[in-house]
């Protein structure tokens, strides 16, 4: 089980405020965007930061997550009583009960009553926790369980595979990562294992995952097969149909469209996350940033600092002199002047940008629109 408090840095008596501000400072540092948008790894703490934000920030949450590491942390001890043909089950000495005729008190009836009653309200709550536990982590339950994932009708099945395996994945087109004895395997509802064994594993995106064969990382397909020989020393999801990889100090884009191919990325000293059919490129020569297409042609000059990747058709980009933000289109037109000293990718039209040191949100034709203040 997940130890969220662990995963925020707090103790478990923090208070509110101790886990906003861990929070803030965690979020702020892996943010894929902050981070460069490069690797995996990144991304997946973000969301393990934002599952325990959300569960320790809301009392009734925090309270039943508490009760829930609890039971997992010193699980009771269960007494199992085998009655063998011939002998007689545990029992006390005949001399040790009342004789039959002894009249029982009142006060003996309360106290039996409220003892069964308490059981009984013990049982309710055991079981609406667990129902809890199922809604919110899933079954398994440790690092790669990823919270909400819906079993509808294999619900049963998965289950069964609980017996097999110490964690499991979410339940994806009919397949899940089974994990036991340190390693991951894929396999369906039936108990069907598709694959072969790995160190470590990703979640599915456009039916391809990356995983990890000792200490490197390559592809495989949602059915078992292995797409890629596993020889790169990075790599990062499947987006569009292509992927972004590093070998040997060289980048390359890997093509699963059609007949696999891959695209060496000759004077490129780093890569940015690609998005909208662009990838931020920094040319080892200049050190400078532009964009390239999934052929690796350039599409946009490097002459940029820094740069994001692009969404809602903007990118932000950072000026080799004032150091200042602003944005360009898919054409590398400025559209939004150099004039911010923080920027975020745009998302549903908006974008958060610091300006004189004030952060506020504008839209794409650079309108203030929120925290204008």
């Amino acid at each position: 089980m997940k130890d969220y408090y662990q995963r925020l840095g707090v103790k478990p008596t923090a208070n509110f405020d101790e886990i906003k501000k861990a929070y803030r400072q965690l979020s702020k540092k892996y943010h894929p965007d902050m981070y460069g948008g490069t690797h995996l790894y990144a991304e997946d703490v973000f969301k393990e930061i934002q599952q325990a934000y959300h569960t320790l920030a809301d009392d009734s949450r925090r309270a039943a997550y508490d009760y829930q590491l609890e039971v997992y942390r010193n699980p009771p001890k269960r007494t199992i009583y085998k009655n063998t043909p011939g002998q007689h089950t545990h029992q006390a000495p005949h001399n040790y009960y009342r004789n039959s005729s002894v009249e029982v008190s009142k006060t003996d009836i309360l106290k039996s009553t409220t003892v069964w009653v308490a059981l009984g309200v013990g049982v309710v709550w055991m079981v609406f926790m667990f129902m809890y536990y199922l809604k919110n982590e899933g079954i398994g339950g440790d690092d790669y369980v990823t919270t909400g994932s819906s079993l509808s009708g294999d619900q049963s099945k998965l289950f069964k595979l609980r017996e097999k395996y110490s964690q499991l994945g979410p339940l994806e087109d009919g397949v899940t990562w089974g994990y036991k004895n340190g390693k991951y395997e894929l396999v369906d509802t039936s108990g069907k294992v598709l694959s072969a064994k790995y160190d470590w594993v990703g979640g599915f995106n456009e039916k391809v995952a990356v995983v990890k064969k000792a200490g490197k990382y390559g592809y495989v397909k949602n059915t078992g097969q292995e797409l890629t020989p596993f020889k790169y020393d990075f790599a990062e999801k499947v987006t569009d149909r292509i992927a972004i990889v590093q070998y040997n100090n060289k980048y390359y884009i890997l093509h699963f469209e059609g007949r696999f191919k891959s695209i060496e990325l000759t004077g490129v000293s780093a890569v940015g996350a690609y998005a909208e059919g662009l990838l931020p490129v920094k040319l080892a020569a200049t050190e400078k940033w532009g964009y390239i297409n999934a052929e690796g042609k350039g599409m946009i000059l490097p002459a940029y600092w820094d740069v994001t990747e692009f969404r809602n058709d903007l990118a932000g980009v950072k000026d080799t002199t004032t150091h200042l933000w602003g944005y360009i289109n898919p054409s590398g037109k400025l559209v939004i002047p150099f004039s911010y000293e923080k920027v975020t990718v745009f998302k549903d039209g908006k974008a958060r940008v610091t300006r004189n040191h004030k952060t506020y949100i504008i839209d794409n034709i650079n309108r203030c629109v929120a925290d204008c203040d």
